[in-house]
């Protein structure tokens, strides 16, 4: 767990039938290693619940191989059993791991109305759904990605590929807000922190002295310079890594372009941190603990040269 927290709430949204336990951990150890509150948000989608309300809606049932009216008193007991199932989802990881959590119920709302719960200092979980065809649904939306909207978001793809490993980050300059984050959680897990960064050694020796102040002595800190910073570059860079978490920096105007946080996730199968302009403003500006006896000073790039300390 980072000395000081980095974040207040991590709010993960809930929906019914697409509850995973392996994204609800992936989450809940977040907010243990950012020493944030786990708030779980049960959306009961307005769209689920009102269909009971259609004279017209039907549903297949496969034995008996017959179309039958949906019931709106069993459609509301399927919505309540998914919702125990998701409170005691959260209670558990987060009970395993010394984790403060919250449950919430929102009712008659759409998976669009999270962002609004969003306070500054707040981080907004997106589970991806397991129909990737889900997101070219026209009721779909993804609130993380709108425009306007700036919080720090977790986008946990749908099969996780590593609960260990480094801890990888793209980062352009020395100031990037995702760079802070990357090298706390890089430090509170005892991991390495591995940066993608620009092809230009006056920004390079800017960003590992700002990893090395957020990340202390201790830190294994590895540099692979790019000569472009974008998606191509990025996953050509990472082969190879094998990271637990990507960090990245939540760009102006969520002007990804080929950026997609949801798509690099799954490829990478790797839950992603954007981190927003306003997250983690002192991070960079706190010094380790300098009294961790844990530390070690073991900074490095990848052409195994030594950055020796001041």
């Amino acid at each position: 767990m980072v000395e000081a927290p980095l974040f207040q709430r991590i709010i993960l949204g809930l929906r019914p039938g697409a509850i995973d336990r392996d994204a609800v951990e992936v989450v809940a150890e977040l907010a243990w290693l950012l020493g944030a509150v786990l708030q779980g948000i049960f959306v009961e989608d307005r769209a689920v619940s009102g269909i009971g309300a259609l004279l017209e809606a039907r549903e297949f049932q496969l034995i008996g191989r017959q179309w039958r009216p949906i019931e709106a008193e069993r459609l509301a007991e399927d919505m309540q059993l998914a919702e125990l199932s998701a409170r005691r989802l959260l209670d558990r990881a987060a009970q395993r791991l010394g984790v403060a959590s919250f449950f919430e119920v929102l009712h008659d709302e759409p998976m669009s109305s999270l962002p609004s719960l969003a306070r500054p200092g707040d981080i907004l979980a997106v589970v991806a759904p397991r129909d990737p065809h889900e997101r070219l649904a026209p009721y779909y939306s993804e609130p993380a990605l709108v425009p306007g909207f700036s919080a720090t978001t977790i986008f946990v793809p749908r099969r996780i590929g590593r609960k260990r490993g480094p801890v990888l980050a793209l980062v352009g300059t020395p100031q990037d807000k995702g760079l802070s984050v990357a090298a706390a959680v890089a430090r509170a897990a005892e991991e390495r922190l591995v940066i993608l960064g620009p092809n230009d050694s006056g920004l390079r020796e800017g960003i590992l002295h700002a990893a090395k102040m957020v990340g202390g002595h201790w830190a294994k800190t590895e540099f692979v310079a790019l000569v472009r910073l974008d998606e191509l570059a990025f996953l050509s860079a990472a082969e190879g890594v094998q990271e637990r978490l990507i960090v990245l920096t939540r760009p102006p105007d969520n002007a990804h372009g080929d950026m997609d946080p949801f798509v690099i996730a799954s490829m990478r199968q790797s839950p992603i941190i954007l981190v927003g302009p306003t997250a983690a403003a002192d991070a960079l500006s706190r010094p380790p603990n300098a009294g961790d006896q844990t530390s070690r000073a073991a900074v490095s790039t990848r052409e195994q040269s030594k950055w020796a300390d001041p």
